[in-house]
């Protein structure tokens, strides 16, 4: 995914990400471009029961763009509500390597 905005100076990007799951669970990426790994933001390691899982989770995406013109701080946000399909062999998937989507 890809944010855009313009400015004069150019802004600077940061996104955050929340499994809306998990309530203490987000994650800050900087740049206009984003690589999610799914294994990471889901804290799939951290889970007790992995087995068996299979379904969706709902991700909200949240792209901030900044710049200061004299002096001053300008910042704009946007968000979208993504639904994540889990893969039925998550468990293998992450032990392996990391997927991303972009």
């Amino acid at each position: 995914m890809v944010c855009t905005s313009e400015g004069n100076p150019h802004p600077t990007f940061h996104w955050t990400a929340w499994v809306l799951e998990f309530a203490n669970n987000n994650t800050t990426f900087t740049g206009a471009e984003l690589a999610v790994d799914v294994c990471n933001l889901t804290a799939w390691n951290q889970r007790s029961e992995k087995k068996n899982v299979s379904g969706t989770t709902r991700v909200m995406l949240i792209c901030h763009a900044e710049n200061t013109v004299h002096g001053q701080l300008r910042s704009a946000s946007a968000h979208e509500i993504y639904n994540l399909a889990l893969l039925a062999n998550m468990d293998e998937v992450c032990g392996e390597f990391s997927l991303h989507f972009v």
